[in-house]
């Protein structure tokens, strides 16, 4: 496997596109996502955080979200893992924090962000499955980390959906003007739900 997209899940990355975004944003939007911006700037250390611990590079598939599933059977049961572009070496902080953003919380990332709640017992039972599957494959940091990857993949996420939001939407399609910027204040509210972690 290679790096089908290079820094996809480099935070310290995404915290320099943010940053430049700032620089080339027109006033109106940097003024609209300014509470956005504080909120991501206050939490960045996770980032430098993460970064230092030089997790074991393992094969991850940096889309572990829900919709990413087929379900089949009553009551559904996962039937297979889609998309698979995305798949190449990385840390499975990645992964666990994908399924973590998408299953314990109360909406998805498309929902206004007063409807998001973190939702602990989903992530109680994601945690436990996750450290069975694994058993004892996993490294000591990369198992005392699990929670703080959770967190580093909601701060990702809301720093990369600001960033186009910043760049006037270049990256993901939106449905009107204030989209991305939505989706970043959803993925805010989720990150102070993941505080008590």
């Amino acid at each position: 496997l290679h790096e089908t997209l290079p820094r996809f899940h480099d935070g310290l990355h995404r915290l320099r596109q943010l940053h430049t975004a700032v620089k080339e944003a027109p006033p109106s939007r940097l003024r609209a996502a300014r509470k956005a911006l504080e909120s991501i700037e206050a939490e960045a250390e996770l980032f430098h955080r993460i970064a230092a611990l030089n997790l074991p590079r393992r094969i991850a598939h940096h889309d572990a979200k829900l919709n990413n599933l087929l379900w089949q059977g009553k009551p559904p049961q996962p039937a297979a893992v889609l998309d698979w572009d995305t798949t190449m070496p990385g840390t499975l902080l990645s992964d666990f924090g994908d399924l973590v953003r998408t299953l314990a919380a109360s909406a998805d990332e498309e929902a206004p962000p007063q409807d998001i709640h973190f939702l602990p017992h989903l992530y109680q039972a994601l945690l436990e499955g996750f450290l069975d599957a694994w058993h004892d494959a996993l490294s000591p940091t990369e198992r005392t980390q699990l929670p703080h990857g959770a967190r580093w993949m909601v701060l990702m996420q809301a720093t990369r959906f600001l960033t186009d939001f910043l760049l006037e939407d270049r990256y993901y399609p939106t449905k009107h003007p204030q989209h991305n910027l939505q989706r970043a204040e959803n993925q805010l509210a989720l990150l102070e739900g993941l505080s008590i972690l």
